[in-house]
């Protein structure tokens, strides 16, 4: 039974029920109703709300003013809850984006070695091309494509190699896809690897977000047409 049936209800029971005791009912009826529309988080609540309002409507009639009063407050939760999940989206894209973007560094001794036998396997892969273009591909395929992976070293050698204009074009995008992979410390794998069900858990929770902003908007709708309709019946 809703707020407004119970308040009609209790004014039938006894004849005797003044008018002043009705109001009060129907005012308490009235503040019920406002309070459940403040608590609105979702289309579910929406669909509740709207429900209690019409049926307030039924008692107090088509033009009474607190019922367009009701219908309007609603528009306003439901507009208010939309910004919030919108920026609750944004702040878990951004969540996930620092936990995309942090580096797990080297030490100043690991980045130094590396340096040194990447530069060293550079000008090995430099002397090792022959200056014939078809000859330098397949050669390059060969050790990005290598069926035991891309060892750390290589990879970053042929990073280099990749930013040199006369061998640019011969790294193909999925190359360069598996040679960043190849360039990340155990350590960084290690951290995205542990990091990837915190990414999933938050791509989830923005997903259900987009659905229920979805839902409120089609209640935001119904709540618009329906303010449309009662403006109308109030002028009649």
């Amino acid at each position: 039974m809703t707020y407004a049936e119970r308040a009609y209800y209790s004014r039938h029971k006894k004849e005797i029920e003044s008018t002043e005791d009705y109001l009060n009912r129907v005012t308490k009826a009235y503040n019920e109703i406002y309070s459940l529309i403040n608590k609105v988080n979702d289309s579910k609540g929406c669909i509740q709300a709207s429900n209690e309002i019409n049926a307030f409507r039924q008692i107090v009639g088509k033009n009474a003013t607190d019922v367009l009063k009701l219908r309007k407050q609603l528009i306003n939760r439901i507009e208010t809850v939309l910004e919030d999940n919108d920026t609750k989206i944004q702040d878990l894209k951004q969540e996930i984006k620092d936990i995309q973007s942090f580096d797990v560094s080297d030490t100043m001794e690991e980045a130094t070695k590396l340096d040194r036998l990447a530069t060293n396997r550079m000008y090995e892969l430099m002397i090792s091309f022959n200056g014939n273009s078809n000859s330098t591909k397949r050669k390059l395929g060969n050790i990005i494509l290598n069926k035991n992976g891309l060892d750390r070293i290589s990879a970053t050698a042929l990073s280099r190699l990749c930013a040199i204009p006369a061998y640019a074009d011969f790294f193909k995008p999925s190359y360069k896809e598996i040679i960043a992979e190849a360039m990340k410390s155990d350590a960084q794998k290690t951290y995205e690897r542990n990091s990837q069900p915190v990414i999933e858990e938050k791509n989830r929770a923005i997903g259900k977000t987009y659905m229920s902003n979805f839902l409120l908007r089609k209640a935001l709708s119904m709540a618009n047409t329906a303010v449309s309709s009662d403006e109308v019946a109030s002028n009649e």
